[in-house]
């Protein structure tokens, strides 16, 4: 009688599986390792560094650019039409007098309607020269 033997090759792929992925994992820890420590050692020449002594005063920040720039902060100012600070002249704290001018407002609409008025005012008094001239003769 013939006696069957079964080949044990599963578990030799199984191991050879294991092994795969421990080497795997030890490739992707030494890479992560070596990231880290390259990225910790940056390195920058002395011909490369500013240094400058720090001054008391204003600091100016200028910005250039196309558009309205807004603030966060809102503070409500009374006046007798709506209109948009355009800019501030005396700052809290000065000395103010009774025709200082604090702040400069800007509202276009109410320049266009300034202009179409000063239009309308100049046609008037070219249709008063006229009908003058006309009662002359």
């Amino acid at each position: 009688m013939d006696v069957i033997k079964e080949k044990k090759k599963a578990a030799s792929f199984v191991s050879n599986k294991y092994i795969l992925a421990i080497a795997v994992a030890t490739l992707i820890f030494a890479l992560l390792i070596w990231a880290m420590l390259s990225a910790s050692s940056v390195s920058v020449s002395r011909n490369e560094i500013l240094i400058e002594r720090v001054q008391h005063g204003d600091l100016e920040v200028v910005t250039e650019g196309f558009g309205f720039l807004s603030s966060n902060k809102q503070q409500l100012i009374t006046t007798q039409s709506q209109a948009t600070v355009k800019e501030i002249l005396l700052k809290p704290g000065a000395t103010v007098s009774v025709d200082s001018v604090i702040v400069k407002l800007d509202n276009p609409e109410l320049l266009q309607q300034v202009e179409n008025s000063e239009q309308e005012l100049a046609q008037i008094k070219a249709n008063l020269r006229q009908l003058i001239l006309n009662n002359e003769r």
